[in-house]
């Protein structure tokens, strides 16, 4: 009787220490949360969406805009830190979101994490939210390795190659000045006159038979006086 209580009473010892241990265990923190209905769309159809784009020096706010135009019901948010007003030339044919904008991040130092409810009140949820990082979709974090974005199932053929359409190098000319102009134009506004003149002489130099040339020539006069 007695041996059968001195085993009952050190199971129980261990039991309760195997209980103590799984408590104390700190929680694992680089599993990233379920995703919402709302997140999910974001990450398995918006991000999948494709786009065409043709972008030359055009401003982040402006290439955003486009995408939003693009894809259906997408919403962007630009942290505080990264400008709206920084440049890019990027060109892409029916190719998803997700991997346009990897690719048009990397090197800038910028990123993306998907929006998500913590609180109520919280309006970005579903949101992408761009920020200064290398996420992509979800944050990072250190030690653990980021979650990969959910691709569509489904085997699709590979469309044939198409031959790429030869272009107008006077209208190509045409659309680099006139993006050049509206950036010069953009840090006028901001008081950034320096920028804006090494802008206009750009336009002189590398594109003077186009029409923004002749508009950059007399904004260039205007400065002098």
């Amino acid at each position: 009787m007695n041996r059968k209580l001195i085993t009952l009473a050190a199971l129980l010892v261990l039991l309760g220490s195997l209980s103590a241990d799984d408590k104390s265990k700190p929680a694992d923190k680089s599993k990233a949360p379920e995703d919402s209905p709302i997140v999910k769309k974001t990450r398995e159809v918006k991000l999948a969406t494709p786009v065409t784009v043709d972008f030359k020096d055009e401003r982040l706010k402006d290439v955003l805009d486009e995408f939003k135009k693009q894809v259906e019901g997408l919403s962007i948010h630009l942290e505080a830190g990264v400008s709206g007003n920084q440049s890019f030339t990027y060109s892409a044919k029916d190719k998803p979101l997700r991997d346009v904008l990897d690719e048009m991040f990397k090197g800038r130092g910028l990123g993306y994490i998907i929006g998500r409810k913590t609180k109520d009140g919280d309006r970005y949820e579903g949101w992408l939210i761009i920020n200064q990082s290398d996420d992509r979709g979800d944050p990072i974090v250190k030690g653990a390795s980021p979650k990969p974005e959910t691709k569509p199932t489904g085997s699709k053929p590979p469309e044939p190659t198409k031959p790429k359409p030869e272009t107008d190098p006077a209208a190509d000319a045409e659309r680099q000045a006139a993006s050049k102009l509206k950036n010069a134009k953009i840090f006028l506004e901001d008081g950034k006159v320096d920028d804006a003149r090494d802008f206009l002489e750009q336009i002189l130099k590398r594109w003077p038979n186009t029409k923004a040339a002749a508009e950059a020539k007399t904004m260039l006069g205007k400065l002098k006086k």
